[in-house]
């Protein structure tokens, strides 16, 4: 587990009728910052949402349905006004302004499993589709204000047990197996066997036509309207009772916790204990958790502070994962941008630390990061004319060794430098054009230091029109006697000829020592 991605916060807890009829939940629904639940014994409560203490502080009003029998579902559909509830193997729809029954003439009964369409197939935005089950029957219905007419029937060889629907296609879990039936046409497509361990088998529509289902041997499968699986799948426990989507997470209740996974990667992030979690689901952004007597939200922390705790525990993969396949609501383009070109930022310095150095130069690049950060771990590779005002605050600690020049590994990272400044040198990428006189006189010393990139030195000092800091390129010249470099310095970029001149003389009448002076011949070439 890598990341804390939500926290559980009470809503109401120990929810009871009047001051002292206690109930216990059985079903809940989440609608128009109304908190609706559906009992054991049949009644309906209606809670009021506090947006400041993000509570439920007291039960609104109740309806009682007269039939003595659990609520086992309820749905609100705000466009109609209408609470549909299935009690006693019935559905019942109540009138959301005041939760009064409201009678439609054709009382549907013998339903096990209810629910909507949240990509329905009609234009028609004042009516909903929903699927009821029947036995081993599929009923699919219109319905509007005033009236419920099925358009649809289809039978099924097995008892249906749970139902998630998207346009024209649903999820179906029997008694052995999943299906994928396309109500439209009729077809009905196997999926997999259930899951045996589970009584009753999971399945929620994740994004449009595609679903997960508990499948065999513990695993969460995504499954598409055709039956076949594009995504890996997850390894959850056996126990899972409700699952929710809240992107880019999948949440598994079972009894005694909430686990949180990755859609993007499928791992295993959080664990949230909770004892006797009974239903679970994602209501248009609040995702709620239903106990006996009580009811959870759990909240998400926000993106950008999940990407920073990831940083901090160097999950870099992770990261800018998050980065990519999650934004949160109201972030502008341009904010958004940003904050991505941060995380890549964030992660190159990561990578550096741990020596991953191809990682870290595509990163450095792909983040646009003024070179000037980088080049502010190796205080004595430029000239302190040229550094930041403020230092690098990302990471700093674990290059405290280059920057005390102390560390075995000191070498290497000055070679990984080297390496990466010459790429920006070669490409002339951003990078390099926004920073070229720094990035000249980092490479400059850098070359002068490794005696195996001499030519490489004398190449990039005798470029025409050589942006570098004269004075930090001279007096390290002259510091390592590389006078013969220093010469061709002077005389190709139209310095100080008659300096040029002077040094190859004392070269030649050994006033001065250069290991790297080639002779006459040089300076006859160059004339």
């Amino acid at each position: 587990m890598s990341v804390k991605a939500f926290e559980l916060w009470s809503v109401a807890e120990k929810v009871m009728i009047g001051e002292r009829v206690r109930v216990k939940i059985e079903s809940i629904e989440f609608r128009a910052k109304s908190l609706y639940l559906g009992t054991n014994e049949s009644f309906v409560i209606e809670m009021k949402y506090n947006s400041i203490t993000k509570r439920c502080e007291e039960s609104l009003r109740f309806k009682y349905l007269g039939l003595k029998k659990p609520v086992v579902a309820i749905r609100v559909v705000c466009i109609l006004e209408r609470i549909l509830c299935v009690c006693d193997s019935t559905l019942i729809v109540l009138n959301q302004n005041d939760l009064e029954v409201i009678s439609y003439g054709n009382k549907l009964k013998n339903i096990s499993v209810l629910c909507l369409n949240e990509n329905p197939n009609n234009n028609n935005p004042f009516s909903v589709e929903l699927c009821v089950a029947r036995r081993k029957q599929l009923i699919v219905y219109n319905m509007t204000s005033e009236k419920i007419i099925a358009i649809k029937e289809i039978s099924l060889p097995e008892f249906v047990l749970s139902l998630s629907m998207d346009g024209q296609y649903i999820c179906v879990g029997t008694d052995s197996q999943y299906l994928i039936v396309d109500w439209d046409s009729g077809h009905i497509q196997d999926v997999c066997n259930c899951d045996s361990h589970i009584a009753v088998p999971v399945c929620k529509r994740i994004t449009k036509h595609e679903f997960l289902i508990s499948g065999p041997s513990a695993l969460g499968l995504f499954v598409k309207n055709t039956g076949i699986s594009e995504r890996p799948p997850i390894q959850w426990s056996s126990d899972i009772v409700s699952i929710a989507y809240s992107h880019p997470y999948i949440l598994c209740l079972t009894d005694s916790l909430v686990s949180i996974f990755s859609v993007v990667d499928q791992q295993l992030k959080q664990r949230i204990s909770l004892t006797g979690g009974l239903y679970l689901d994602n209501f248009d952004g609040s995702v709620l958790i239903a106990t006996t007597d009580s009811v959870y939200e759990l909240r998400a922390i926000p993106w950008t502070k999940q990407l920073q705790m990831l940083l901090q525990l160097k999950k870099v993969k992770e990261a800018l994962d998050l980065s990519h396949n999650w934004r949160e609501a109201g972030l502008s383009q341009q904010n958004y941008n940003q904050i991505l070109l941060d995380v890549k930022r964030d992660s190159a310095f990561i990578e550096l630390s741990l020596k991953h150095f191809e990682e870290a130069k595509q990163l450095f690049v792909d983040s646009n990061a003024d070179i000037l950060e980088l080049l502010d771990l190796y205080p004595d590779c430029f000239p302190s004319n040229l550094r930041l005002e403020t230092r690098v605050k990302y990471f700093v600690n674990d290059f405290q060794f280059i920057i005390d020049n102390k560390s075995e590994d000191y070498n290497e990272y000055k070679v990984f430098l080297l390496e990466f400044l010459e790429e920006l040198l070669v490409n002339r990428c951003q990078q390099y054009i926004n920073r070229e006189n720094e990035i000249n006189s980092a490479l400059i010393c850098l070359y002068i230091e490794n005696k195996d990139y001499y030519q490489n030195l004398l190449k990039l000092l005798t470029t025409s029109e050589l942006k570098a800091d004269i004075n930090w390129v001279t007096e390290n010249l002259q510091k390592s006697h590389n006078y013969h470099a220093l010469a061709f310095y002077y005389s190709c970029n139209e310095l100080n000829s008659p300096k040029a001149l002077e040094i190859w003389t004392n070269l030649e009448t050994k006033a001065i020592m250069d290991d790297n002076y080639p002779g006459l011949q040089c300076f006859a070439n160059l004339l």
